[in-house]
């Protein structure tokens, strides 16, 4: 039996508090490398090798909106559809 284990920051953004700008409604965010998802992908892709594991960064393949810095936009939900399914296909096979 395989196992795909996914995760996300979409809770906290790694926003940094006290940044929140009401005109644009938008927040700065942490560098990846400090959120806690950006230190986790590290941290899961050492033990995914050393696990002889299958590893997929989403950061790889998309962006975050420039328009609410959260969200994708349509085009990379595409993108990133596209790359999971790959993904998936070459675990499988």
């Amino acid at each position: 039996m395989k196992t795909i284990l996914c995760y996300g920051d979409s809770n906290v953004w790694g926003n940094i508090p006290g940044s929140y700008n009401p005109e644009t409604g938008l927040s700065q965010r942490f560098p990846k490398n400090k959120r806690w998802t950006g230190i986790l992908a590290d941290l899961y892709q050492a033990l995914a090798k050393e696990e002889n594991c299958d590893f997929f960064d989403a950061a790889l393949y998309v962006k975050s909106s420039k328009h609410d810095g959260i969200h994708l936009e349509e085009a990379d939900q595409m993108i990133l559809g596209k790359a999971i399914a790959d993904k998936v296909k070459d675990i499988f096979n």
